[in-house]
């Protein structure tokens, strides 16, 4: 009862997990963990050499993800 949505990026050859959902009842088993390692583990049969994540939780860092850099937002507002 976990889910685990992880894109290939093929030119620059990379996987991004998101989203990843574990049913209430369900958590704690280690369910949401095997998911996001499953679909790691299919981009690298892609050829991803890497994997990222949006967010900074505490679940991705005991996958064995560090961070990188903080992330920055950029819009530009249009004239109506």
């Amino acid at each position: 009862m976990a889910f685990s949505g992880l894109w290939f990026e093929p030119v620059n050859k990379f996987g991004y997990v998101e989203p990843v959902a574990t049913d209430p009842d369900y958590r704690r088993l280690g369910l949401g963990r095997a998911a996001v390692l499953e679909g790691i583990r299919r981009c690298g049969e892609f050829g991803a050499t890497v994997a990222y994540v949006g967010l900074d939780q505490p679940f991705y860092f005991a996958l064995g993800s560090r961070k990188l850099s903080p992330q920055n937002y950029w819009s530009k507002h249009l004239p109506s």
